[in-house]
């Protein structure tokens, strides 16, 4: 019998040749400028192929809180479209944050302990808006899109699209000249808003563009800074990494290696 993760992976997979037969998968109901904007978008990230057809990502990164000295590093590891992990170390211990359709939680060495709804919200809202995976948010049920009117960031002339999926709102802010994702926009709660600017786009594994840095502010005061080391693109992962059974999980997306 298949395991959950897999049952979760085969429908990526057939979008993935879907895509590669086909182009840009069609998306009914998405007003046609808004998704001209994020056709666009996607063609910078490397192509629907390219981006569509990603079933696991990992990014390894360090990230510094504004005011903190030192920075935290961090693996985020994505097997789309519902499990999302994030191994980062404090205090000289390894912990993670995991998430997917049974629930999540915080695993530590000792065992795990179940995220309560707003926890999981506040882990979800931060990992999800990575680039690539809203990028392939129009793809999911129960998501919609609308253009949201044009702004300058950081000089560049911007189309913005509003996307919303499951409650989360982001307004994602595309280069008109070519398509990059400049920034991101998503309230906090009633009174703040969190912008979060992507630079440094390199090309990675298996054509993927992905940025190298971003920086987040909260209504203009920094927040975070975030320096990718690496990326990597469909790695083999093993289904435990995201089990959300206490005790259960592990630290590694191979055996022996950990953050350090």
């Amino acid at each position: 019998m298949p395991s959950r993760l897999a049952r979760v992976l085969v429908p990526t997979i057939v979008v993935a040749v879907l895509s590669s037969l086909t182009g840009t998968p069609s998306r009914a109901g998405e007003p046609p400028q808004a998704a001209r904007v994020l056709d666009r978008m996607v063609a910078f990230l490397g192509g629907p192929e390219a981006v569509y057809g990603v079933r696991t990502l990992v990014v390894s990164a360090s990230a510094r809180r504004d005011g903190e000295a030192l920075a935290v590093p961090t693996r985020t590891t994505f097997a789309f479209p519902l499990h999302v992990r994030r191994d980062f170390v404090v205090a000289g211990r390894t912990l993670a944050l995991v998430s997917g359709p049974d629930g999540a939680q915080l695993v530590t060495r000792d065992g795990g302990v179940r995220l309560s709804a707003s926890e999981r919200v506040a882990f979800e809202r931060s990992t999800m808006r990575d680039p690539v995976a809203l990028a392939k948010a129009r793809l999911g049920r129960g998501v919609s899109v609308e253009l949201a009117g044009t702004d300058t960031v950081d000089g560049a002339p911007t189309d913005l699209v509003r996307l919303r999926q499951g409650g989360h709102e982001t307004v994602l802010a595309v280069a008109r000249d070519d398509g990059r994702l400049v920034a991101i926009r998503y309230p906090l709660d009633a009174q703040a808003t969190m912008t979060v600017r992507f630079g440094g786009w390199a090309v990675r594994g298996r054509g993927l563009r992905y940025p190298s840095h971003a920086r987040g502010t909260i209504d203009g005061r920094d927040a975070f800074a975030i320096e990718v080391q690496r990326i990597d693109v469909d790695p083999r992962l093993d289904p435990v990494l995201f089990a959300v059974d206490e005790g259960v999980a592990t630290f590694s997306t191979r055996a022996g290696e950990g953050l350090r």
